[in-house]
C-alpha cells in the first residue's frame, strides 16, 4: 500500500508512490550506470600506456617519447576534457529524452563519438605538438573516431568483461588507425575535404 503523504490528497496517494517508485529506479539504474562505465575503466586506465608503447613498438619499431613536462600538461587536458565530455554527456541525454522512441539511437551515436575519441585522445597526445593541432586532428579523424566508438558501444553491452577489454581494444585500435591514417595525411586530406 502507498505511504501516507500528508501533502497529497489520498485518493491520489497511489499515483504519488507509483512516480517516486519510478524516478528512484531510475535514478539508481543511472547512477549504477555512471559508476559502472567511469569506475571500471579507472582500474583499466594505468595499463593503457604500457600497452600503447607495446603496439607502437610493435607496428612501427619504436614508441613515440614525451616529456614528463607535456605528460603532466596533457593529463591535465584529459582531465578537463574529461569534465567537460561528462557534463556534455549527461545534457545531451537530458536532451535525449525529448527525441522520444529515437533516444537509443540518438544515445548511442553521442556515446560513439565520446568513447572513440577517448581512445584517440591517447594517441593525439603523442602525435600533436599544440593544443589546436591535436583539435584540428580530432576533425581529421572524425569518421574513424565515430567507427571506433560504435565498436566500443557495443563491446560494452557485454556485462564486465566489455569493461575491462574495450579501452584496451580502443586504444589498440586506435594505434592501428593512427597506422593506416598517418595523421599528416589525414589532415591533408581535411582541409582538402573543408575547401570544397
Amino acid at each position: 500500500m502507498a505511504g501516507d503523504y500528508w501533502f497529497v490528497p489520498e485518493e491520489w496517494q497511489w499515483l504519488y508512490q507509483g512516480f517516486i517508485d519510478i524516478l528512484a529506479t531510475l535514478m539508481a539504474v543511472f547512477l549504477a550506470l555512471i559508476g559502472y562505465q567511469t569506475l571500471i575503466p579507472l582500474v583499466v586506465i594505468p595499463f593503457l600506456g604500457p600497452l600503447l608503447n607495446r603496439v607502437e613498438k610493435i607496428t612501427t619499431g619504436q614508441t613515440i617519447e614525451v616529456g614528463w613536462r607535456r605528460d603532466v600538461l596533457n593529463a591535465m587536458v584529459g582531465g578537463w576534457f574529461a569534465l567537460r565530455d561528462a557534463v556534455v554527456q549527461v545534457i545531451l541525454l537530458l536532451l535525449s529524452w525529448l527525441t522520444g522512441p529515437l533516444q537509443p539511437i540518438v544515445m548511442a551515436i553521442v556515446n560513439s563519438f565520446f568513447l572513440g575519441r577517448g581512445s584517440f585522445d591517447y594517441l593525439l597526445e603523442k602525435h600533436s605538438t599544440s593544443f589546436g593541432e591535436r583539435k584540428l586532428l580530432t576533425r581529421a579523424y572524425r569518421p574513424q573516431i565515430y567507427g571506433l566508438g560504435l565498436a566500443q558501444f557495443l563491446g560494452l553491452l557485454i556485462p564486465l568483461v566489455g569493461l575491462v577489454l574495450v579501452p584496451a581494444v580502443g586504444v589498440v585500435a586506435a594505434a592501428l588507425l593512427i597506422q593506416d591514417y598517418p595523421p599528416q595525411q589525414q589532415l591533408m586530406a581535411a582541409n582538402a575535404v573543408s575547401r570544397r
